[in-house]
């Protein structure tokens, strides 16, 4: 039997428990049952499969593969009000999802490359933190890091900036090679839907989508991006992943 003083205080200290523990868990680790950084479906059908598993957190969603130990893709929405000017994180472990170390990159020749880009998580030091999670990155050769694909992230923000509510998802597709059992994509691909200026989704009238589908390859750090632009269809043609609900 419960005593009248645990009856009588136990509810305020439950309360103060919510009051105090719950702004704590919006972290960069917090698993969110709906997600609004895949407005347009989830395009392989992640869940709990080992190889495609549905990861949703504030900053971003993704599909994790395990035999790979990359993302299959990562999936966000990008506002204005997510740019800001806190310094980058360090990169680490995931805390939840068994990933490389990033120790496992060194001396790979492949870049520890941003799927969704820290310029992107600069409003606040947690959501610049949860994308330097490895889960959220991929081996990327220098060239293409650094080159067409950083040129596009910088494009994208600019979109943002300039009022536009934009939603990307990227990925890689094919092999090349490995190291640490970690996948080599043979190129990467993005896809970005960047609604009219002053529309939200559902909008979608007016909306503008780029595709590009890039080489992982050295020797491409001066080409622009523009020169990698393709269509919607391809790129699911390529991942086979369901995009029929992205504006084409």
């Amino acid at each position: 039997m419960t005593s009248p003083f645990f009856r009588r205080f136990m509810p305020a200290v439950l309360l103060l428990l919510a009051l105090t523990i719950g702004p704590l868990l919006n972290s960069a680790t917090t698993q969110v049952s709906v997600s609004v950084h895949i407005p347009f479906g989830n395009v392989s059908g992640a869940g709990s499969s080992s190889n495609n598993v549905l990861v949703t957190r504030a900053q971003f969603a993704e599909s994790w593969n395990a035999s790979k130990r990359t993302a299959n893709w990562v999936a966000w929405r990008l506002r204005a009000s997510d740019i800001g000017s806190v310094p980058r994180s360090d990169f680490h472990i995931d805390p939840v999802i068994p990933t490389p170390s990033p120790g496992d990159y060194t001396n790979s020749g492949y870049d520890r490359g941003h799927l969704c880009p820290s310029g992107d998580r600069t409003n606040t030091s947690t959501n610049n933190y949860a994308v330097f999670s490895m889960i959220n990155i991929i081996p990327q050769a220098p060239d293409n890091n650094q080159g067409p694909w950083e040129k596009l992230e910088s494009y994208t923000r600019s979109l943002a900036q300039a009022g536009r509510e934009v939603y990307i998802i990227a990925g890689g597709v094919g092999t090349k090679t490995s190291f640490k059992g970690i996948n080599v994509l043979s190129s990467t691909w993005k896809v970005i839907v960047a609604m009219a200026p002053g529309k939200t989704y559902p909008t979608v009238s007016g909306s503008a989508t780029i595709a590009v589908l890039m080489p992982n390859n050295q020797g491409i750090r001066s080409n622009a991006w523009q020169q990698y632009q393709t269509t919607v269809s391809t790129i699911a043609s390529r991942t086979g992943y369901n995009f029929s609900n992205y504006p084409q």
